[in-house]
């Protein structure tokens, strides 16, 4: 998916807000999905402070994967990271394992994860 032209097809606000309450601007998280013309698809979810979940959700047989945030793990074609007591997910079948630690990682830099 790297160098390849995607378009945005749900973000959270407006009609895919993902909370009536309006819960996402107080909690700060984000969720953005993208499509190629080939239909692959990727998606990206930030939870600050959803480290706690990220942990309890891990599913059986995930496997570690280094290099990225604190601590992160694959299931699938789901990449879960845990940084600074937060969770970011790349999930979808767009990007190779590779791509999507790549991915993970300029988010985790966009929202300010140095470490």
């Amino acid at each position: 998916m790297i160098g390849t032209e995607v378009s945005e097809v749900r973000a959270d606000g407006g009609e895919d807000a993902l909370s009536t309450l309006g819960i996402n601007s107080v909690v700060h998280s984000y969720w953005c999905a993208w499509t190629t013309q080939d239909s692959s698809g990727l998606s990206v979810a930030v939870l600050p402070g959803g480290a706690v979940y990220a942990q309890k959700t891990r599913p059986a047989g995930a496997v570690d994967v280094t290099g990225v945030g604190d601590s992160a793990y694959r299931s699938g074609t789901t990449l879960d990271v845990i940084a600074a007591g937060g969770w970011v997910q790349v999930e979808g079948d767009g990007a190779n394992d590779e791509e999507q630690v790549t991915i993970a990682k300029r988010v985790l830099a966009n929202v300010g994860f140095t470490g």
